[in-house]
């Protein structure tokens, strides 16, 4: 989805007299309907911080506007189909950029940061816990009961932690690479308040999921174990 395209529509209705962006209210400049100018549908945008604004050296060289974007747009010899133009040329280059950042993400590997043996005992207990359809609790709250027999996510995660250190612990590596994987992987994760809670209570999310999820976790732990003393 490009950055920079007037969410109120395809621009159809352009007004040539551009006096600044401030002089129409963002109410107005919403509309489909209304008349904008190129630099209202960009401010209506709030994008400016992420729009060149050299556009107007390849689509109108040796002109030397004061302000950009209003001069070109006032400019008698601009057309529409050159301010099209522009948000095509636009797209392409915040494309570009896109690119060259997904390409720079690929070459940059983080170094990883060793866990606690702890967290990586908690895992596996976690798994141990919910380790059949039987012990899962598909429809779980914050209320996590000493006596349960069955769990959800987050309550099989806080009785992994007390078996292995004695006390909840709802911040800890474990818990938080859930968190980071649900928020990674899940299609649903943003319309989650609660992301263990409700990656759990997600009508979608099936039990051989939650199993993929939790051996990713393992996975991921396992690979930050501290190294051992020789």
């Amino acid at each position: 989805m490009p950055y920079c395209s007037y969410s109120g529509g395809p621009l159809q209705s352009w007004s040539r007299k551009s006096e600044g962006p401030e002089k129409r209210s963002l109410a107005i400049a919403a509309k489909a309907n209304s008349s904008l100018t190129l630099s209202e549908v960009l401010f209506a945008q709030s994008v400016r911080s992420v729009c060149p604004r050299n556009f107007d050296e390849d689509l109108a060289p040796n002109n030397h506007y004061d302000h950009r974007l209003m001069d070109y747009n006032n400019d008698p010899r601009t057309t529409f189909a050159d301010v099209q133009r522009f948000f095509d040329l636009l797209e392409g280059r915040i494309e570009g950029r896109l690119a060259e950042q997904d390409q720079m993400a690929q070459l940059i590997t983080p170094m990883p940061t060793t866990v606690p043996q702890a967290d990586i005992n908690i895992i596996k207990q976690v798994r141990a816990i919910l380790d059949s359809p039987a012990k899962w609790n598909k429809e779980s709250t914050s209320d996590c009961k000493t006596d349960a027999k069955t769990f959800g996510l987050y309550c099989a995660f806080q009785a992994a932690s007390v078996r292995v250190t004695g006390k909840s612990d709802y911040e800890g590596p474990a818990i938080d690479e859930a968190r980071l994987l649900i928020t990674r992987t899940a299609p649903n994760a943003a319309h989650y308040n609660s992301r263990l809670i409700d990656y759990n209570n997600d009508p979608t999310v099936t039990f051989e999921e939650m199993q993929r999820l939790l051996k990713a976790i393992d996975s991921d732990l396992e690979k930050r174990a501290p190294a051992q003393g020789k």
